[in-house]
């Protein structure tokens, strides 16, 4: 919140500054690279009453003055010189050019931060207005990776603090993306296909939900758990963790994957279908990347291409049957794999061409093949030779493009296309107002993309809050999500 002129409050005022990777500026490795500046980027999501300029200096080892006109969510503060800075900020009600000797409607107390090439920065900034504290102007880290959900949506941060908005089995109550407290250092989370979700941080993989049938992998088999629980087995260092309906699978740091929960069709790949209440492995040589998990069948990216096991009634597993597989089976035409995507009951891949396969139920137009032919084997996506990654919903599938740009078909009748229809689409159909788009995903009937300005955008079912933008109102066009 921040003071406001009149009342006293004029309502939420948030921010990002954040050291941004890739831009010329910051090394592999997160340590200098030599280089004498480095840039940042300040994203508002929501902009106060009456604001119009904010003025923001560094005085110290890294000194800099600039005015920023509070007319765009999305500013970038350019090429900042390295070191300890001592920064003040002021906020006016008028336009940056008009301040002159004008007094600042609120003014921050001063913060001391340093920048480096390559590392985060975060600060908070107190806001006053006549020596009254307000509350803050907050700079939280970069947004790195967004995740859908059934309950909700998350973002994972560069300070591996998720921003939660919706339940996801009760991680938070947020509806918008905030803040939350039962885990730090998320590295990555797979919200809930159905009703469990699990996550990663450096040390070990979490999962909390419906236990009825192991998928937590405690150990035992229950009902519900609430707290983030430890997967005993698979230890620090974990690469990717997915969620199916009922079981989990994950990759530890030795490159082998493991599963556990539900095996009614042999999802966990172990050759029986036996459900397991702790992680099981398979034998799959290390190396083996691209994780994903569908409803009732998984797949990855091997060397051959995709490999997949589980389920098979709706040829998901693409080998050119309906039988279900408890080992792994590979998919022929997928080598070169660089995204895999596995949703309800249809499988997709992106080859490093940059061309799309998809394979499984078609019902809806999920495969992009301009049918809605239920496909037992890879078939190819006409026109697409730009595509970087792909990801499936229960019925839906979007791709992101090398333009940034976001494609989707498939079921639209919560709007989870975003066209602004509810009319299905059996062709690759563009999602209007995306630009810029640096990650995607897809799951039950919401699509998010995190776009390289570092807004998020949501469409799709919205009824858990699952599009963070404050309402549980469904969404068939972008939304803009507020992230604090």
């Amino acid at each position: 919140m921040v003071v406001s002129k009149r009342s006293g409050w004029i309502g939420p005022f948030f921010g990002c500054l954040a050291l941004v990777a890739g831009c010329g500026s910051a090394a592999e490795d997160g340590t200098d690279s030599g280089e004498e500046s480095a840039t940042a980027s300040f994203a508002l999501n929501t902009l106060p009453a009456g604001a119009q300029c904010l003025q923001i200096t560094g005085t110290g080892a890294a000194s800099f003055s600039m005015n920023v006109t509070l007319t765009s969510a999305n500013i970038s503060l350019g090429r900042l010189p390295l070191g300890a800075s001592t920064i003040n900020a002021s906020v006016y009600d008028v336009a940056c050019t008009s301040i002159g000797s004008q007094s600042p409607t609120w003014i921050a107390d001063p913060q001391t931060v340093t920048f480096r090439v390559g590392v985060i920065t975060s600060l908070q900034l107190n806001l006053r207005q006549n020596n009254a504290v307000g509350t803050s102007l907050n700079f939280v880290p970069n947004i790195v990776g967004v995740a859908t959900g059934y309950t909700g949506s998350a973002l994972v941060t560069a300070d591996g603090n998720l921003r939660v908005s919706g339940w996801i089995m009760g991680l938070s109550s947020n509806t918008v993306f905030a803040p939350q407290s039962m885990l730090n250092g998320v590295l990555e989370i797979a919200p809930d296909r159905y009703q469990h979700a699990c996550a990663r941080t450096a040390s070990n993989v979490y999962c909390w939900g419906l236990n009825t049938s192991g998928q937590l992998g405690p150990g035992v088999s229950g009902t519900w758990n609430t707290t983030p629980t430890i997967v005993p087995g698979i230890g620090a260092g974990a690469l990717q963790v997915g969620v199916g309906d009922s079981h989990s699978c994950a990759i530890a740091s030795n490159g082998y994957p493991y599963c556990w929960g539900s095996n009614a069709y042999g999802q966990l790949g172990n050759g029986t279908t036996t459900n397991s209440t702790t992680p099981v492995s398979f034998g799959v040589s290390p190396g083996p990347s691209g994780l994903t998990v569908g409803a009732n069948h998984t797949c990855l990216n091997g060397y051959a291409g995709a490999t997949c096991w589980g389920l098979n009634s709706s040829g998901q597993l693409g080998d050119g049957t309906t039988t279900n597989r408890s080992s792994f089976v590979i998919v022929p035409g997928t080598g070169g794999t660089v995204s895999l995507a596995a949703g309800g009951s249809h499988s997709c891949a992106v080859r490093a061409d940059g061309t799309v396969r998809c394979w499984g139920a078609n019902n809806a137009g999920q495969l992009g093949d301009g049918t809605t032919t239920q496909r037992l084997s890879p078939v190819q996506i006409p026109g697409i030779t730009d595509a970087v990654q792909v990801s499936a919903g229960t019925y839906h599938t979007c791709i992101r493009r090398q333009n940034g740009t976001v494609m989707c078909f498939g079921d639209n009748s919560s709007g989870a296309l975003g066209d602004g229809t509810g009319i299905n689409r059996s062709v690759p159909t563009t999602v209007p107002g995306v630009s810029g788009a640096v990650a995607l995903s897809a799951n039950s009937a919401t699509t998010c993309v995190l776009q390289d300005n570092q807004q998020v955008f949501c469409w799709g079912y919205n009824a858990g809050n699952n599009c963070g933008d404050g309402t549980m109102t469904g969404r068939f066009k972008p939304t803009l999500a507020t992230v604090q």
